[in-house]
Order: structure tokens, then sequence, then C-alpha cells
């Protein structure tokens, strides 16, 4: 039976990236992945035993540490099990049918917004910027969104290469990261 880990993000997000970063590396062949969007939502997950390990993102060398994630770890119990860092680039990404004119708005995870926010001022400086709420923090879960139709196609999300296949969506603009040596590091937990 494949173990159960569950990750902060969804598919085709860098907690995606790094899962799957994590099996090669450690050589873990038989896993299935359980998208929960939040750091919250690992950790509930973990402790209702839904999960055998968790992940989420801890740190990031631009952004610093990742707010989201320290808010759900205090009041939770659990043991860290292994740590590592994948490289991270960030992405412009909307609907097929929408040009670089149409966006006004870029919806993704504050954190990415801290690490992209000079490049979005010199390219972009006349977008909104704006974090999603509950699960729509998650810019893989924006993206479901855009797919779906359920926000508007003015809005653009910023994330990982995969994630624009993953939902049908594309690519408009590439490696807006700050630092070219942008990098994430990723927690792998498991319950006590």
């Amino acid at each position: 039976m494949p173990i159960r880990i569950g990750v902060q993000g969804g598919a085709g997000s860098f907690n995606d990236e790094a899962v799957k970063f994590y099996a090669q590396t450690r050589q873990v062949s038989s896993y299935e992945v359980v998208y929960l969007h939040t750091s919250a939502a690992v950790l509930a997950a973990l402790a209702a035993k839904q999960i055998n390990y968790g992940q989420f993102a801890l740190y990031n060398s631009r952004g610093g540490v990742v707010e989201e994630t320290m808010e759900a770890i205090g009041p939770n119990r659990f043991l860290v099990v292994d740590w590592y860092a994948i490289p991270v680039a960030h992405h412009l990404i909307c609907r097929q049918e929408v040009d670089l004119a149409g966006i006004k708005t870029i919806m993704t995870h504050p954190q990415v917004i801290s690490q992209c926010r000079e490049t979005l001022r010199k390219r972009y400086p006349h977008l909104h910027f704006i974090q999603g709420e509950g699960d729509m923090i998650d810019p893989a879960r924006v993206a479901v969104a855009l797919h779906n139709g359920d926000i508007p196609l003015s809005v653009a999300t910023l994330g990982c290469r995969s994630m624009a296949p993953a939902h049908g969506l594309k690519i408009i603009d590439s490696d807006l990261q700050d630092d070219t040596s942008n990098e994430t590091t990723f927690l792998l937990v498991s319950g006590l």
C-alpha cells in the first residue's frame, strides 16, 4: 500500500514538484500525493491520520519564512522527518484565450509576491496584486478556478511551470522571481 503524503499545494504547485523531488532523491517508489492546499489543512489531516506524512514550504531564500506555515505549525505537534530545497522560478499563468493586455489582477500566495515584488513592479506596475483567501491562497487552487471560469478572465496567477499544463492554462511570462538563485525549503513531517 502506498504511503499518503499530504501537501500544502495543488497539482502542478511547487509543493507538487518538491514531493516528487523527495520521492526521487530518497528512492520512495510507492506514494500517493494528497493535495490539501494549505499548511493548516496538511497538519489537520496528519492529526486525523488521513495521511502518513505532510509536506509544506517553510522558508524561501528571497521571501524568508512562510508565514502561513508558521501560523499553522504553532498549535500543532509533529515530528520533522526530512527537509529539502528546490529551485523556484515563477511564471505568469492565465486562461488560454487571454493575452497580456487582458490581465488586470494577479492572485497568488503572499510568499510568491514577496519573491517577485521588484520584477513585478518593473514589468507590471499597472497590475493589481492580491492574495487569495482560504484554499485560494494556493496558486494551484487559483489555477483550478481560472480553468473552471470561477474567477474573472482578467485574473492571472504566478506559479510553477508545470501548473499551466496541469490545469489547461498558458504561461505568458516567465522567470519573474527577483533572485535567479531563488529556492524554497520544504519540511516532511509525521504525526507523533
